[in-house]
């Protein structure tokens, strides 16, 4: 296809065999679901988060992989795994910033003014802190 005289790769399609997610069960999907914003909301602490990220980890590792999978069963793993992905990030910010609150980094941390969390995957998740510049923007009113 071309769109703007620009060639447009074709979508490849996955093949059901090719691709293998675990099968979760809906009673610890819900159990993690209901967790998440009392773990990963406004107030958190990195013990509570960490114990967090254990219990996801081990729900995306632990189960049998599906031979086969529904649109709900993919909604399931997409919907922890983005959990452990936030949760992996928030952990790695030691402080509070915004309107998130850690119980115990209380404090604004300027070091972290221009440092990014950014999650690399690969056989497994990592989070690493990235330092990056960023221009100072002001808007000025003349009046």
């Amino acid at each position: 296809a071309i769109i703007n005289n620009l060639p447009i790769r074709q979508k490849s399609r996955c093949q059901p065999s090719q691709l293998r997610i675990p099968k979760i069960e809906q009673r610890q999907y819900e159990h993690l679901i209901s967790q998440s914003f009392g773990k990963l909301g406004i107030e958190r602490d990195g013990q509570s988060m960490k114990h967090y990220l254990k219990e996801l980890q081990h729900c995306l590792v632990e189960h049998p992989m599906a031979e086969a999978f529904t649109r709900e069963d993919w909604q399931k793993y997409a919907r922890l795994r983005t959990l452990e992905i936030v949760c992996m990030s928030a952990i790695n910010r030691t402080e509070s910033r915004g309107a998130h609150y850690r119980t115990d980094y209380p404090m604004l941390n300027e070091h972290f003014q221009n440092i990014d969390i950014e999650i690399e995957m690969g056989v497994a998740l990592r989070a690493k802190q990235i330092k990056r510049s960023r221009e100072t923007q002001a808007i000025l009113h003349r009046g």
